[in-house]
């Protein structure tokens, strides 16, 4: 019985350190920003991208700003979120966000 009562507390003690080794992950979204304007903060974009990932090829589907947001915070379309224009933010379902899901 006390060995049975210890096995969950041994599967789950690799888990938490599994867990500390996790990356964090930042996503920088700017909105109605051209790419040609990265002149105007070089020394920011370097420190980020020089302690992570740069993404230079990055595309939305649906260029306006609550669409996009919603895209990124859900991983679906405008057209299965909901959310296809800027006035309408609040039709984004918030249980079903990469937030929610990560707590």
């Amino acid at each position: 019985m006390a060995a049975g009562a210890a096995l969950p507390a041994l599967a789950a003690a690799p888990a938490r350190a599994a867990g500390a080794a996790r990356p964090n992950v930042l996503l920088i979204v700017t909105d109605d920003q051209p790419k040609h304007t990265e002149w105007a903060t070089p020394k920011t974009v370097a420190w980020l991208a020089d302690q992570g990932v740069r993404f230079t090829n990055g595309h939305v589907t649906t260029p306006l700003c609550a669409p996009s947001r919603s895209s990124v915070f859900s991983g679906r379309f405008a057209h299965n979120h909901g959310v296809r224009n800027n006035s309408a933010s609040h039709a984004l379902d918030q249980h079903t966000t990469l937030q929610r899901y990560l707590k």
